[in-house]
């Protein structure tokens, strides 16, 4: 089954991808970063809560 990310116009997209538990944490922190210098971007990313909690749009769970 695939999956179709709609366009996000001029604002950029960012995959984010943890594996486990401290990529989770690390992700998070990523995010976290990334929101402060591109507050418009698009965060995806297969993690946890930790990531989610910083507004990656989970598209997979741990």
């Amino acid at each position: 089954m695939q999956r179709s990310v709609p366009d996000s116009g001029d604002s950029p997209t960012v995959l984010l991808l943890a594996g486990e538990a401290s990529g989770d944490h690390h992700g998070a922190g990523v995010a976290r970063a990334l929101r402060r210098r591109l507050p418009n971007a698009r965060l995806l990313g297969l993690g946890g809560p930790l990531m989610q909690r910083e507004g990656v749009e989970l598209l997979a769970g741990l």
